[in-house]
């Protein structure tokens, strides 16, 4: 459901929300050097896209709902992604959620001249939260239509800072040489802001189940989106620091994107950049809330959560339950024994049975068997979807549709029909071997061609790997397979006796 433009416009939303707007003055406090300043921006920036780089790969193999948790499932198991999942749900989610709109209602009131009294703020700030849960409610694609208007307007925004202080600012590049003595502690909080401020762009994984071909387009989205941010940060930094010297930098009160926009276009300029900052705020709560719910709904699917909070709605296809239980518990405030409450007061017939018994839970019931067993072998081609190699259930093995995929590179082999079904029942004998069965115990199999006029290559390979009585056939004319191949199998079969 969501696109190249919608995942772009996702990662850069959920990233820049208010940091780059106001840490700028800090920093410089902390690190009075512009060429120390401009090398952190840098340095964290190239160590973010290579972190980018990383999770967009993970994201290519394992293009589900959830993004770390799945990843940390994959490859610790249960124990480490229920941690992961509850401290995601219970403390990070409620916490950034929260403070990003408390920022946005502290931005619209500064905007408006009204006193910022708690009360309102906090009116603002669960208002904002409601609208946008339920917008997100309505569809992946509002949601990710709010983020692409609050993207177009912050990159806007920073473009024209970026172009009006060079092209119209009354400053000097002699600014970025002048700077003072750099002190080991100051640097080191420095560096968290810098952090702080890149912040959130793994967040775009967790969306990766409703991205269009995700093993096309993940890789595409993040690397685009890493590129645009730090670009777009390198670029504002060097425009704050080519419109003021270091020293008058550390001294900016408020969002130092203000007092440029002002020196830039005059007190007009400064209140459009206020109401652009707000909007990015805005935009970055709307990424939060659209990408970071699909923790709790993937862990219900695992059967690590209560199991409700896996309902996708029967008309806008969404996390509906899971959304608005976070949207809820941002407002919740919990005691300091809550939490460990919450986790004894679990039952099986919530979480499917499948809390990990390593974890120190308390009143947990006897564990049922999984809703399915997934064969898994490193002898056949890895699954690039939401699926699984094959699937045991009773008596019977239901293996998925294999391709002419090498296992051990992961490439497809295209060629001729006869080929590509010699590799194709390799794959699917070396599924079913990691079973227990084997080709001799399958009892149906579905073929399908793009070219009906190949039956005859692939009946001959066919053959080949059976003996009478064969099992029943399908035969289909497909006209297109994924990946331009000209043969698909799937097959069902009994466990080997």
């Amino acid at each position: 459901m969501i696109g190249l433009a919608g995942g772009t416009a996702l990662i850069i939303g959920i990233t820049i929300g208010s940091g780059i707007f106001r840490t700028p003055p800090t920093i410089a406090g902390l690190v009075p050097n512009p060429l120390v300043i401009m090398g952190l921006w840098a340095a964290f920036g190239l160590i973010s896209i290579c972190g980018a780089l990383a999770v967009a790969e993970l994201s290519t193999l394992l293009p589900r709902a959830g993004g770390v948790y799945v990843f940390l499932r994959e490859a610790y198991g249960d124990a480490a992604a229920f941690v992961f999942g509850w401290l995601y749900v219970l403390v990070t989610t409620p916490t950034t959620v929260a403070a990003l709109a408390v920022v946005f209602a502290e931005f619209l009131l500064n905007l408006l001249g009204a006193p910022a009294h708690a009360a309102t703020g906090q009116s603002i700030a669960i208002a904002a939260i409601i609208a946008l849960t339920f917008a997100n409610v309505l569809g992946a694609q509002v949601g990710a239509a709010v983020s692409g208007v609050t993207t177009l307007v912050k990159v806007t925004a920073l473009a024209a800072i970026i172009l009006g202080a060079f092209l119209l600012g009354d400053g000097s590049l002699s600014h970025l040489t002048e700077g003072g003595v750099v002190q080991g502690g100051g640097l080191a909080r420095a560096v968290a802001a810098v952090i702080w401020t890149y912040d959130g762009w793994i967040g775009v994984s967790m969306i990766a189940g409703e991205v269009v071909a995700p093993e096309r387009l993940m890789k595409r989205i993040i690397i685009v989106g890493m590129l645009v941010i730090v670009t777009l940060y390198i670029g504002a930094n060097l425009a704050y620091l080519y419109i003021m010297p270091v020293s008058i930098m550390a001294q900016q009160k408020e969002a130092i994107a203000r007092t440029v926009m002002t020196a830039i276009a005059g007190p007009a300029g400064g209140a459009v950049i206020m109401l652009t900052i707000m909007t990015s705020v805005f935009g970055a709560l709307n990424s939060n809330l659209l990408a970071k719910t699909r923790v709790p709904y993937a862990m219900a699917r695992d059967g690590l959560i209560f199991s409700f909070l896996g309902s996708i709605h029967p008309r806008w296809a969404t996390p509906w339950a899971a959304l608005l239980i976070q949207g809820r518990s941002v407002g919740h405030r919990r005691g300091p024994d809550s939490g460990r409450q919450l986790f004894a007061g679990l039952r099986s017939r919530h979480c499917g049975g499948r809390i990990p018994r390593s974890l120190p839970v308390e009143t947990i019931e006897e564990e049922r068997p999984p809703l399915r067993k997934a064969i898994v072998t490193e002898k056949a081609p890895k699954p690039v979807g939401p699926y699984s190699q094959g699937v045991i259930e009773g008596d019977f093995i239901f293996v998925a549709g294999q391709g002419p995929i090498n296992p051990l590179t992961g490439k497809l082999e295209l060629g001729d029909a006869r080929a590509e079904t010699k590799r194709v029942f390799e794959n699917l004998r070396a599924i079913l071997e990691a079973a227990g069965s084997s080709l001799d115990y399958v009892v149906k199999c579905n073929v399908y061609l793009r070219d009906i006029n190949d039956f005859a290559a692939m009946n001959a390979v066919y053959a080949t790997y059976f003996t009478a009585p064969f099992p029943a056939r399908t035969t289909i004319q497909a006209g297109a397979l994924p990946g331009g191949i000209a043969v698909e199998i799937e097959c069902i079969a009994r466990k080997g006796r």
